[in-house]
């Protein structure tokens, strides 16, 4: 349920610790483009990448997760 969301979030905020001023609405990309590639939907998760390109931010998949960065 909602725990699971917080422990995501946490895991969100140390890996952008140098990003922490990223819009809510990447933030909420992000999350959901995390929960992608849990269920090995990557369509969607390219789908939200492009999204997220779109707003100006690069995703990167690392070992520790997602790294964004801006465009």
């Amino acid at each position: 349920g909602s725990e699971m969301c917080k422990e995501t979030a946490l895991n969100l905020n140390e890996e952008l610790e140098s990003e922490s001023e990223l819009p809510e609405k990447i933030v909420k990309l992000l999350k959901e483009r995390d929960e992608a590639r849990k269920n090995k939907n990557f369509e969607l998760s390219d789908m939200i990448r492009d999204k997220i390109k779109e707003e100006g931010y690069a995703v990167k998949d690392t070992k520790e997760g997602q790294k964004v960065e801006r465009l």
